[in-house]
């Protein structure tokens, strides 16, 4: 009986000593060895944000955020002019461009808050009407190819009135070709 107890007592005493004397050890132990890691990182000089300037969010960076808005502001008062999307020709202001899906001005070269998104094909045969449907009703979609069709997003009220600008320059409607 005296053994039993004195093993319940021992397990009971390592494991309290586990978590005052192993737990913090290990703690110390991956600040010591993470320390350099973290003072090399800060010592290293800061790149370019060229990447964040071309991207979607752009316009979340505060360095960029009210340059962007008076070149959206501007972009909304250019003229249109075709541009080749893929291997089909639109309407954008001029000037623009897009570029892996994000819509680009050539002159700044700033992300604009305007991205297209790829769908490869947005219909589907409805048995019942024997007509091709989309499978949303809500959203409009651009033609790219004979394959891929891509649907323009935005979160910026300015970004949004592109958007819609851009779709009725295009005259793009609901439905499937």
């Amino acid at each position: 009986m005296k053994k039993i107890f004195l093993l319940l007592m021992s397990v009971i005493l390592l494991n309290s000593c586990y978590s005052l004397i192993v737990k913090p050890m290990v703690k110390t132990t991956a600040a010591v060895i993470g320390a350099p890691f973290y003072i090399v990182g800060k010592l290293i000089p800061k790149t370019d944000n060229a990447q964040y300037r071309q991207g979607y969010h752009a316009y979340m960076v505060e360095e960029y955020k009210e340059k962007i808005d008076a070149l959206m502001n501007d972009i909304l008062k250019r003229e249109w002019e075709e541009t080749k999307f893929h291997e089909e020709k639109i309407l954008l202001p001029k000037g623009l461009t897009v570029k892996n899906g994000i819509l680009l001005d050539v002159e700044t070269d700033y992300g604009l808050p305007v991205r297209f998104i790829g769908d490869s094909y947005p219909c589907y045969f409805d048995g019942k009407k024997g007509v091709y449907d989309l499978k949303s009703k809500e959203e409009y979609y651009l033609k790219g190819n004979a394959k891929n069709y891509y649907k323009i997003e935005s979160e910026t009220e300015k970004g949004k009135l592109l958007e819609k600008l851009i779709l009725e320059k295009n005259n793009v409607q609901r439905g499937c070709q």
